[in-house]
Parts: structure tokens; sequence; C-alpha cells
């Protein structure tokens, strides 16, 4: 079985100044520190006039279908392929749970009058007999209750000039 979530968001950017944001190192490192993550580290992995390949790894405490294990963590890799021209990404998620689990998904940045959409498909497949659905769930209702931290990321990546070390305030 295999679930999936879209989302749209609308934004007072051009699609180049967004794409320019989702591609910084530091609105990578604040989209997974809003998440929960201890660190991040950003490679760029490949660059062309057309490609970007990033490479994020985040370390997080460890998470189960009962919670937060805050004695252990663990190491999640996402490795985004970009089409610069197109404004579209692929990405994959590569967390401890082995190739039972896999996480994928799409950006899209489309022009919109004076601003932009984002437009995301988030996608997971648990291959765990009886559990599988229920574990895709709580993956999915956890990307939901995310989602407005993410989109305050966007937007203060969206109003200047990003730095790594700085941060997204909270609401």
């Amino acid at each position: 079985m295999t679930k999936s979530r879209e989302t749209r968001l609308k934004v007072g950017a051009s699609p180049d100044r967004v794409l320019r944001a989702l591609t910084s190192e530091a609105f990578l490192i604040e989209r997974d520190r809003v998440q929960g993550a201890i660190s991040v580290v950003v490679e760029e992995v490949s660059r062309s006039d057309e490609r970007l390949v990033q490479k994020v790894t985040a370390t997080q405490h460890t998470r189960g279908l009962t919670g937060i294990d805050t004695s252990k963590t663990e190491e999640a890799v996402t490795i985004f392929s970009w089409n610069l021209g197109k404004r579209h990404a692929d990405w994959t998620y590569r967390g401890p749970h082995d190739d039972r689990v896999t996480v994928r998904g799409t950006i899209d940045v489309q022009p919109d009058g004076d601003g932009a959409f984002i437009d995301e498909t988030f996608t997971i497949e648990v291959r765990v007999p009886l559990m599988g659905r229920k574990i895709e769930s709580v993956v999915i209702d956890q990307m939901t209750k995310g989602f407005p931290a993410y989109e305050r990321v966007v937007r203060h990546h969206l109003r200047g000039p990003s730095r790594p070390d700085e941060e997204c305030p909270s609401p």
C-alpha cells in the first residue's frame, strides 16, 4: 500500500527567488531543524547550468510509533535532484528503516502572476505485513502537522538573504 500527500503553497516571490531559497543551504538546514533535527549537513553533490543535486544528512532523535526517544539518535539522508530550468525536483528520503520503507516526492515551482506556487508531493510506502498501512498513516499525519512549520521556514527565507546560521522565528 502507498499513501501520498500533496500541498500547494502560494508565495509572493518570483519563481526564481523561490528556487534560490529552496536550494539554499540555510533553508535546507532550517527545514530539518524545525522538524526536530539535532544537526544537519548539506552537501552539493553536483551542479551544472541545468541540474543541481544536493544531499542533506540530518541527525534526529529516534522516532517510533510510540513517539520520540531522546536517548537515541538516527541519521536520515534526503537527496534532491533539481532540474533548474524547469524548477522541478525529485527527492528521496532514506532513514534508518532499511528497504522496507520508501519515501519520495517532488517539488515544482510554478509562476503565478507576480508570485509563485510551490507544489509538492510526498509518497510513502511501507512494506511491513499488517502494520504497513498504520505506519504510512502515522507518517502522513506527522507531515500534515509539520506543514505549518515548513511554511514558516519557506516564507522566512523568501523575505531576504539566507544565512546558514539564521534561524526561523517560532510562531
